[in-house]
This record gives C-alpha cells, sequence and structure tokens, in this order.
C-alpha cells in the first residue's frame, strides 16, 4: 500500500473472503515471553469514501501435521502467441508443522488434460520452494490454469489449489484486401495487459505483434471516442 509501504487488502472483495498470514514467518511470535498483540489499521484518502472493511470469525492456530499447497503460478503471465510452447512454473509452500519430502502437483488448463509430476525435496515448515512443471501450449483466448498438490496425508485441502488467467494471442498476417478489426462483441480473442517496469498494471493492453507483412502506407480520420 502506497500510504504505508506495507502489506494490506485494498479494492473490492465482493463479499465475505478467507485471509491467512503465517505467523510462523515473523520471528518472536511463538514461544517469546512478552505479549504479542495483533492490530487493524483502515487507510483512505479524501477522494475515495466508501464502507471500509469489516472484519469477522478471527483466529489464531498452530500447524499441524502435512499440509502443503500451492500459493502461485509464476510463469506464463499475461499472455504468448497461440501455440507458444512454455513451461509452468509454481511456488509451492509448506502450511504444516512437519518437513515435507515428496508430493503430487498437478495442473490442468480449462480444465481438461491434466498433468502430473511428483515433486520431491525437503520443504521444512514454512519453507516455500519453485516446481517447474510440464510445458503448457497457448491456445487461442482465455487459458485458466489451475495447480495443486495431492499430498495423501494433507489436513487442510483448501490451500491445495492455485488459479491464474493467461491469454492466447492470435498470430495477425494484415494484408492489401485482408485488414484486422475486432468489435471486441465476440469476448476476448487475445488481449492481454502488458505490465511494463513500474507501469500500472491496468491501463496497457497488447494483441500479439504482426508476422512478417507489408503494411498499406494510407490514413484516415477517426471519430472521436474511436479505439483502434
Amino acid at each position: 500500500m502506497n500510504s504505508s509501504q506495507s502489506f494490506a487488502w485494498t479494492g473490492n472483495s465482493n463479499g465475505w473472503i478467507k485471509s491467512t498470514y503465517k505467523l510462523c514467518c515473523t520471528t518472536g511470535i511463538f514461544n517469546s515471553p512478552d505479549p504479542v498483540q495483533f492490530r487493524f489499521v483502515f487507510t483512505s484518502d479524501g477522494s475515495v469514501i466508501t464502507d471500509g472493511f469489516s472484519l469477522d470469525d478471527f483466529c489464531i492456530y498452530a500447524a499441524q501435521g502435512d499440509d502443503v499447497g500451492i500459493t502461485a503460478i509464476n510463469q506464463p503471465t499475461g499472455g504468448a502467441p497461440v501455440g507458444a510452447s512454455t513451461p509452468v512454473v509454481v511456488t509451492l509452500e509448506n502450511f504444516g508443522a512437519t518437513t515435507i519430502t515428496s508430493t503430487p502437483i498437478t495442473y490442468w488448463v480449462n480444465a481438461s488434460n491434466p498433468q502430473t509430476i511428483t515433486w520431491t525435496g525437503s520443504l521444512p515448515p514454512c519453507g516455500v520452494t519453485t516446481v517447474v512443471l510440464p510445458n503448457f501450449t497457448f491456445q487461442q483466448g482465455i487459458n485458466t490454469i489451475c495447480a495443486w498438490t495431492s499430498l495423501p496425508t494433507d489436513v487442510e485441502p483448501s490451500n491445495d489449489t492455485t488459479c491464474a488467467d493467461v491469454i492466447g494471442q492470435p498470430i495477425l498476417v494484415p494484408t492489401y484486401s485482408t485488414n484486422y478489426f475486432d468489435n471486441f462483441d465476440a469476448g476476448n480473442i487475445g488481449w492481454a495487459p502488458s505490465i511494463n517496469p513500474g507501469g500500472d498494471p491496468g491501463t496497457i493492453w497488447n494483441l500479439e505483434r504482426l508476422t512478417s507483412a507489408v503494411l498499406p502506407v494510407h490514413t484516415h480520420l477517426l471519430p472521436v471516442g474511436t479505439l483502434t
């Protein structure tokens, strides 16, 4: 958050959501003679006046047994040309109280063609590691990637899965007689966010670069409000 440079909730949750924070990653919490206090601070400004946030069902519990899950899909992100092949890279995190040495990890795209590997290693409590899964090939439009663990002894399956959307961008080959046109009425055919370092992630969009083609040299005026 810009005002405090701290992690925070922001935006609109559209209803109640479950949010968690691992206290074992904070020093001085457990086995300390000093009292521990939790504080919730609301931050806003004069230009945004809404209802703020509500908090309910606050709970602190100790990690128990085996509890591991996928917490992020690191690659791919944004968009890529249709047909491009890239590995799926995920973050594996240990929420439990025991060291994890092996777990199956599966991902699928648009709820089909699951790909499974068995990760092996040594992941201590609160440990995080990156895992590379088999390649994924971009299809045109929205590709929803979901990845999850399926450890048989996992005591908390609700934190096993993470999903993310990436966009398969069509290859455009315009000619003198064939132009590209999109009225945005048929859904997303391949537009994906293009986030430059330090840029606003919600304002720049792109479609896949053109293949080799000779573009016609002519101009025309656009009515006010037309996007091309």
